[in-house]
């Protein structure tokens, strides 16, 4: 009984913990990052400040556990995608294309609030660790499955790390679109304009989208 009762209140905490969060991105989204106050999360969440104190002290902390909720659920899709190993390399790139226009992704409040954290970047120290961590996680395991194909399909000249870099910098351009431009750039089109660039590279391996 005892146990059960840890348990729950181990999970409601994590809850609340979670919604504080989610609340923090919703006010990021709407208000911006320097509108943001421990008041607006907490009303919007629906809890005490006093709850929100006991989880992360100030909102400095609220903040940075926010940056890194967003981080860690992006990489456990990149992980997700890595872990099937009966999957081809050009399986492997159409899938991290997929996740990254997913709507778990590639949404208005998530892109909204990843944008926010990078502007933040150069002046915060803490932000720029992260944001640049997961740049290089996508870069590098985009460079990795783009080096496979150019050893299998023998494309001659290719160079893997500018296949790469001009991908991500293609995703996170569209990404920028999709936030400012929407009736202009949906996830169907970013998806298909990035297949695209793949297949523009890996003809052999990667076929266009179609619309």
């Amino acid at each position: 009984m005892t146990q059960t009762k840890q348990r729950n209140g181990a999970d409601a905490k994590a809850e609340k913990r979670e919604r504080l969060i989610r609340s923090t991105m919703k006010c990021i989204a709407n208000q911006g990052m320097s509108s943001v106050t421990m008041a607006s999360v907490t009303q919007d969440a629906g809890v005490s400040m006093g709850l929100a104190n006991l989880h992360f002290k100030s909102k400095e902390g609220l903040l940075n556990e926010t940056l890194a909720y967003v981080h860690d659920q992006y990489v456990s899709g990149l992980e997700r995608i890595a872990s099937k190993q009966q999957n081809s390399p050009a399986d492997h790139l159409l899938e991290q294309v997929k996740w990254d226009f997913s709507s778990k992704v590639a949404n208005r409040e998530l892109l909204a609030v990843w944008f926010a954290f990078w502007g933040e970047a150069k002046s915060r120290p803490t932000y720029r660790q992260v944001c640049s961590e997961r740049d290089s996680l996508m870069t590098d395991r985009v460079q990795q499955l783009c080096q496979q194909l150019i050893d299998e399909g023998d494309y001659p000249g290719y160079d893997a790390e500018d296949i790469a870099i001009g991908l991500c910098c293609l995703i996170e351009g569209l990404w920028l679109d999709m936030l400012i431009a929407p009736q202009k750039v949906s996830r169907e089109r970013a998806h298909r304009v990035a297949v695209n660039y793949l297949a523009t590279n890996f003809p052999k391996h990667i076929s266009r989208a179609s619309k």
